[in-house]
C-alpha cells in the first residue's frame, strides 16, 4: 500500500477487511429483515423470446461457393469430397432424428466455423434448437468414436527424439533457402 508505513500496512488491511465484512453482513441482515417483513420473494427470470423459423429443409445446392466458405469455412466441393470418408450414415441418431449426412455435417461445420447462437442456425437450417443440438452432439460422438486412435497422441512414434529430428530437418531445409521472409516481404 503506497503512502502507508510498512509496519502499519497489515493493521490497515485487517481493519479494511473488518469494515467490508461488517458492511456485507449488515446488508444481508437488512435484506433478510425485508423478506421476513414483506413475506414476498420476487424471482427474476430472464426473458427468453420464442424464436420463429420456417421449417423448410436445408438447401445445400442453393448455396454458392463463396457463401459456403463463409458459413462452413470449406467450399462446396471440399465438403462433398470429405463427406463419404466420415461415414455419417453409420450414426445411430438420438431422439429418432434422421438427418441426411450432408445436412448433419453442415450443421457441425457451421457450429465450428464461429461461435453462433442457435437462433440464427434455426433460421438457416429450418430446425429447432433441440434438433440442431442433438445432431451436433451425435456427429461429435461419432467422429470421436470412429477416429479416436488418430486423435490421441501416439507415444510410440512421436517421441522427443523424433520431434527433435523433425525440427532439425525443418531447420536445415529452411536454412538452405537464400531468402528470408519477413512479414510478407522478401530480402536476399
Amino acid at each position: 500500500m503506497p503512502g502507508i508505513p510498512r509496519q502499519h500496512q497489515r493493521q490497515v488491511a485487517v481493519a479494511t477487511a473488518a469494515v467490508v465484512t461488517i458492511s456485507v453482513a449488515q446488508f444481508y441482515a437488512l435484506l433478510l429483515l425485508h423478506i421476513v417483513l414483506t413475506r414476498t420473494v420476487e424471482v427474476i427470470r430472464p426473458y427468453n423470446p420464442t424464436i420463429t423459423y420456417d421449417s423448410t429443409p436445408f438447401q445445400f445446392d442453393s448455396l454458392d461457393d463463396s457463401e459456403a466458405r463463409f458459413r462452413f469455412r470449406f467450399s462446396k466441393e471440399q465438403i462433398l469430397t470429405i463427406l463419404p470418408y466420415l461415414r455419417l450414415d453409420l450414426i445411430q441418431w438420438s431422439r429418432r432424428y434422421q438427418p441426411d449426412p450432408l445436412t448433419a455435417f453442415c450443421i457441425r461445420l457451421r457450429r465450428l466455423a464461429y461461435p453462433e447462437r442457435w437462433g440464427s442456425m434455426m433460421r438457416d437450417f429450418g430446425r429447432s434448437q433441440s434438433y440442431l443440438c442433438s445432431i451436433t452432439r451425435d456427429v461429435i460422438f461419432h467422429l470421436v468414436r470412429r477416429y479416436k486412435a488418430m486423435l490421441e497422441w501416439d507415444y510410440r512414434r512421436l517421441t522427443l527424439e523424433t520431434l527433435l529430428r523433425y525440427a532439425s530437418n525443418a531447420m536445415s531445409l529452411f536454412c538452405r533457402f537464400n531468402y528470408l521472409f519477413l512479414f510478407g516481404t522478401s530480402a536476399e
